[in-house]
């Protein structure tokens, strides 16, 4: 399973990811609380995606860490595979903030399959 998440000119704030019923976190370093992109891969770190405690009066929903994804009219995306079990439940968690610009995105793929998306055109 592939948990995905990307964003065009705004800045997404997780602070929890997917998690199994019985309370087993699949998702590495799903808050960012060790201060980096540890178990994720970026698509282009030079568009502005960051990980921070406080950036232009956004702070973290939880915790002490946070990732800006994207600079105005930039495309970012980070992606992580999961390891789950057939026939588990899993739920997802995440706090998404915006800074308003316009085109913006945010967008959760499982398995290629959209389960969240969000477009701001105008």
């Amino acid at each position: 399973m592939q948990l995905m998440r990307s964003a065009a000119a705004f800045f997404a704030l997780f602070s929890a990811a997917s998690a199994a019923t019985a309370a087993d976190h699949v998702v590495v370093n799903g808050g960012f609380e060790v201060g980096d992109f540890a178990g994720w891969s970026v698509n282009d770190p030079s568009i502005g995606t960051f990980v921070a405690r406080a950036f232009s009066g956004y702070g973290p929903h939880d915790g002490e860490y946070f990732v800006a994804l994207g600079a105005n009219g930039q495309l970012a995306m980070i992606s992580q595979n999961l390891h789950t079990t057939a026939g588990t439940t899993y739920t997802r968690h995440y706090f998404l903030a915006s800074d308003g610009a316009v085109p913006n995105e945010f967008e959760v793929l499982w398995d290629g399959t959209t389960l969240a998306c969000l477009l701001y055109t105008s």
